[in-house]
C-alpha cells in the first residue's frame, strides 16, 4: 500500500515500473510481477514524495473485490 500527495504522480511511475495500479477504497496498492525487497521498491519511487509504503501479499479480500467490481 502506498499513500502520498502525489497520486497521479506515483500512479504514472509505477505503471512505467510494469506495476499494476490498484484502488481498495481510499487505499491505493499496486501489484507487482516480480519479488522486490521494499528498498527496491522505495527506489523505484525516487523522486516522489511517499508518506508510507509497505509490502502486503494480495489477500482474499482484493481478489473480492477484483472480482465483483466489474
Amino acid at each position: 500500500m502506498v499513500q502520498t500527495e502525489e497520486e497521479e504522480m506515483a500512479i504514472a511511475r509505477a505503471r512505467q515500473q510494469g506495476f499494476t495500479p490498484r484502488r481498495y477504497g481510499r487505499d491505493l496498492a499496486f501489484w507487482i510481477p516480480e519479488h522486490l525487497e521494499l528498498r527496491e521498491i522505495i527506489e523505484r519511487f525516487d523522486g516522489i514524495p511517499l508518506n508510507s509504503i509497505s509490502r502486503q501479499p494480495v489477500r482474499l479480500e482484493h481478489i473480492y473485490m477484483e472480482v465483483t467490481s466489474t
